[in-house]
């Protein structure tokens, strides 16, 4: 699981006016009451009568991590109340992966670079995001470039070679690297820091970032016998998280 939740429902417990004898005036009516842990604004109530000494842990703060997760249940007044608890579900938002989309171009020495990112982007940098190509032709000079917002755009024909732009305009240049690996060969690949790139260039494209913000990125690079003297990868489409 991972998400980036927090309570979103109604207060929990609920309060009543009448008197009764839980603590601070609270009690809890019959019936079933839902959670919803996802990207609102809180965790349980941390103030009193309404926290009923429950500490205000929002889930966000905990490490997400593969496992088993136990959930324990306290009944903290003792003196008077009475009934069964018969279920509690759990329920978080899956982040998704990063989406590759378009098709890559083939370069004049038969090779169709593919782009992927480590993660999704964060708008706090709350983990690692990193966007690599592999299959590069060797020893060629390249740049990953982007866009904010596809919408409405359909990737048209770069020149009459067989890649594809399949971000809309504008866009923006990251800086130009040189692809490694070998002459001739399909071994050369790209590596770009979007966190560091991002926090380096504060007047970039879409930055500041907010949580939902879409990217679009490709990468460009040379390839003097093809038609336009330079080719296209495929693309891979980001969305930030908090």
């Amino acid at each position: 699981m991972r998400a980036s939740p927090s309570v979103s429902a109604n207060d929990f417990p609920p309060m009543d006016n009448a008197s009764c004898n839980g603590p601070g005036g609270a009690y809890h009516l019959p019936g079933t009451y839902h959670q919803y842990f996802n990207s609102g604004n809180g965790a349980w109530p941390n103030s009193a009568p309404n926290n009923l000494g429950v500490l205000n842990v929002p889930l966000q703060s905990i490490a997400v991590m593969p496992g088993t997760w136990t959930l324990e249940c306290y009944d903290w007044y003792l003196a008077g109340d009475s009934g069964t608890f018969t279920s509690w579900e759990l329920q978080g938002d899956m982040v998704s992966l990063p989406l590759n989309y378009c098709t890559a171009g083939t370069s004049s020495g038969g090779c169709t670079p593919a782009i992927q990112a480590s993660n999704q982007p964060s708008v706090a940098h709350a983990g690692p995001c990193s966007i690599t190509v592999t299959g590069i032709e060797g020893q060629r000079f390249c740049l990953v470039f982007y866009g904010v917002d596809n919408s409405g755009f359909t990737p048209t024909s770069w020149g009459t070679s067989t890649s594809y732009l399949c971000v809309k305009a504008p866009t923006q240049r990251t800086p130009t690297q040189l692809s490694g690996g070998t002459f001739g060969a399909c071994d050369g690949h790209l590596v770009l820091d979007w966190n560091a790139y991002q926090s380096a260039n504060v007047l970039s494209l879409g930055n500041p970032w907010l949580a939902g913000d879409k990217v679009y990125a490709q990468l460009w690079y040379r390839d003097p016998p093809s038609p336009k003297t330079t080719s296209l990868s495929s693309a891979l489409e980001l969305t930030y998280q908090p």
